[in-house]
C-alpha cells in the first residue's frame, strides 16, 4: 500500500512538471529557510493567477459601462431590387440601394452607465482586497507546509531511534532464545515490535517526502523538493494576549475579507440602480449621412435629430431584474454577517 501511494505521488509530480510553467522560476536553495520560501512564492502559480481574474472581470465591466455611454459609429447598408406595378419613372427603377453612416450618442440612459461604473469600481476594490488577502493566506500556507516538513523530520528521527532500540532488544532476545532463556512466543513478540517500528519509519519517511512535495508544488517548483530545511528562530516568549473584546474589535474593523464583502455589497446596490434604469426613458442624439440609388423625396442625405424611447410595458422583465439584483444585495449582507459571527466564534474557541 505504501509503495502504491509513493508511486502515485511520483506520478503526480511528473504530471505537474509538464502542466505547470516553472521554467521562469529560480530553483529552491538547499537547505531552505522560511524567509527564502516566502520570498520564492511564484506569482504565476495557477492559484494566484486565478485569484487575479476577479480584478480583470471588474476592468472589463468598467470598459463596458464606459462604452455604453460613448459615441457609436455604425455603417448601414442595403442592396435591394424591386418591381413596381405603377408606371412611374422613379418606382420603375428596380435598384433601391442605400448606404449610410450613423453616429449616435446617448444623452440620457436613466442612470444606467453611472450605476454600472460605480458597480465596476466597487467590484475592482473588492477584487484588489481579495487578492491581497488571498496572497497573505497563501503565505500562511507556505509557512504551514514548511513547519509540516520540520515536524515530519522530527517524527522520522523519533521513529528511527525507536526502531534502532527495538532492533537492539530483538537482537538480545534472539541471543537469549538461542540459549534457551526465552520462549518462541516471547521472541515473536520482540520481532513483531521491531516490524511495527519499521512500518512507522516507512510511514514517517513517506510523510516527510509528501510534505516536501506539497511545498514544492505550492511554490510552483515541482520536482525540486528540498532535502534540508533551516529552522527559523522564533521568539514567542513574553508575549501578552490582548483581551477578547479588544482583539475581536481590531479583527473586525481591519479585516480585509469583511472590507471586500462590503465593497461587493456596494457594487450590488449599484446594480440595483442599473436594473431600475431599464424602465426609464432613453434619449439618444443621431447624425446620419446617407446615399441612395433612387432619387426620391424621402431619400435624405443628412439627418440630424434626437430620439427618445419610453418603455411602457415589458411583461415584468425590468421588475424581475430589479428583484434579482436586490436578492444579490441581501445575500451579500447575510454573507458579511455570517463572517462576523464566524470570526467571533473563532476567538471564543
Amino acid at each position: 500500500m505504501y509503495s502504491l501511494a509513493r508511486y502515485w505521488i511520483w506520478l503526480l509530480s511528473v504530471c505537474l512538471t509538464f502542466s505547470v510553467n516553472a521554467e521562469s522560476t529560480a530553483s529552491l536553495p538547499d537547505p531552505l529557510s522560511l524567509e527564502q520560501a516566502l520570498q520564492m512564492i511564484d506569482e504565476d502559480h495557477p492559484a494566484l493567477l486565478k485569484a487575479k481574474l476577479d480584478g480583470q472581470y471588474a476592468e472589463t465591466d468598467m470598459q463596458s459601462a464606459i462604452a455604453s455611454n460613448s459615441v457609436r459609429v455604425d455603417v448601414d447598408g442595403r442592396l435591394r431590387w424591386t418591381e413596381s406595378h405603377v408606371d412611374n419613372p422613379i418606382t420603375n427603377d428596380p435598384k433601391d440601394h442605400r448606404l449610410s453612416l450613423v453616429v449616435s450618442k446617448p444623452l440620457y440612459d436613466g442612470g444606467y452607465s453611472t450605476a454600472s461604473k460605480q458597480a465596476a469600481e466597487q467590484s475592482g476594490l473588492s477584487a484588489g482586497i481579495d487578492y491581497a488577502y488571498f496572497r497573505n493566506r497563501y503565505s500562511i500556507t507556505v509557512m504551514q507546509q514548511f513547519f509540516d516538513i520540520l515536524l515530519a523530520d522530527l517524527r522520522t528521527a523519533r521513529d528511527t531511534e525507536a526502531m534502532s532500540a527495538a532492533f537492539v532488544r530483538m537482537d538480545r532476545a534472539e541471543d537469549n532464545h538461542s540459549l534457551g532463556k526465552l520462549s518462541d512466543i516471547e521472541l515473536l513478540e520482540f520481532q513483531s515490535n521491531f516490524q511495527q517500528s519499521r512500518i512507522k519509519v516507512y510511514n514517517s519517511e513517506g510523510e516527510a517526502r509528501q510534505t516536501r512535495l506539497s511545498l514544492a508544488l505550492t511554490l510552483n517548483r515541482p520536482g525540486q523538493q528540498p532535502s534540508q530545511l533551516t529552522p527559523p528562530e522564533l521568539d514567542v516568549n513574553g508575549r501578552e494576549l490582548p483581551e477578547y473584546e479588544s482583539l475581536l474589535e481590531k479583527v473586525l474593523s481591519g479585516n480585509p475579507e469583511l472590507k471586500a464583502i462590503q465593497h461587493q455589497v456596494e457594487a450590488a446596490r449599484s446594480r440595483v440602480v442599473a436594473a431600475r434604469s431599464s424602465s426609464k426613458p432613453k434619449v439618444t442624439a443621431l447624425l446620419e449621412r446617407g446615399e441612395q440609388s433612387r432619387k426620391t423625396s424621402t431619400a435624405d442625405k443628412w439627418r440630424v435629430g434626437v430620439e427618445m424611447s419610453v418603455p411602457l410595458y415589458d411583461g415584468g422583465h425590468s421588475q424581475a431584474a430589479v428583484s434579482r439584483a436586490q436578492l444579490d444585495v441581501n445575500k451579500l449582507i447575510y454573507k458579511r454577517y455570517q463572517h462576523e459571527l464566524d470570526y467571533a466564534l473563532r476567538f471564543v474557541r
